[in-house]
């Protein structure tokens, strides 16, 4: 479950890169709204069962999971905010990201269900 949760929190974060942005707002009520919007058009939403169960209702905390100490390959968060874990590399290979977080799930896909969330965001 830990792997998936990681993985999950990491493919946010890429999407939130490839939309042009670094972080997410820090309105915890709206940003979950928004989320949960995105999220159940998002095809893949049933690879991570956990984001939307009753038991884990949480959705910022699902989204900004992946801080430092977790175990993520590229990206990870600070509060709010991505951060590469290459802190000398400039660009962000997002397709390499995104097929270490789940071969399954294109990097445009994590793009998609962000920028869902930010036009559902600032409605």
């Amino acid at each position: 479950m830990a792997r998936l949760e990681n993985a999950f929190s990491e493919g946010a974060a890429l999407g939130v890169l490839m939309c042009g942005r670094d972080s997410i707002p820090r309105d915890k009520v709206r940003v979950e709204m928004a989320f949960r919007r995105a999220w159940r058009a998002w095809p893949y939403s049933s690879r991570f069962p956990f984001v939307s169960s009753n038991r884990r209702a949480d959705e910022f905390y699902q989204l900004t999971h992946a801080g430092y100490r977790k175990h993520t390959f590229g990206l990870f968060w600070d509060g709010c905010t991505v951060v590469s874990r290459d802190e000398y590399d400039d660009e962000v290979d997002f397709g390499f990201i995104a097929n270490l977080v789940d071969e399954e799930i294109p990097a445009e896909a994590w793009r998609q269900l962000m920028q869902d969330f930010f036009d559902n965001y600032e409605r």
